[in-house]
């Protein structure tokens, strides 16, 4: 790589926020995937989560009113056919994990 291909962040939040804004220009698409519990830094996109099976804005993310959702699909951890099943649609950019 050339340094025209580089993008410098000074932490993780906008690393992760770069990654997700190019897998987004390469594949037109506007859908990230997320795991349930998982935490991306401050990127209001993964703010999400499922309860009771449902995608909800996380609780107490303070001054976002938009319905996150939207762009996010959240699955658990491990669970392949959910994940099958979120990529099928075709319409993720990015699936972005945090395997501790």
């Amino acid at each position: 790589f050339g340094l025209p291909f580089w993008q410098f962040a000074t932490t993780a939040t906008d690393a992760n926020r770069f990654a997700l804004r190019v897998a987004r220009a390469i594949t037109g698409r506007e859908k990230i995937l997320v795991f349930n519990g998982c935490y991306h830094g401050s990127v209001d996109e993964t703010m999400v989560r499922l309860i009771d099976g449902i995608q909800v804005n996380r609780p107490g993310l303070a001054g976002e009113f938009r319905d996150l959702t939207r762009t996010a699909k959240v699955i658990e951890f491990n669970d392949v056919s959910a994940l099958e099943a979120a990529l099928n649609d075709r319409d993720v950019a990015c699936v972005i994990a945090e395997p501790v």
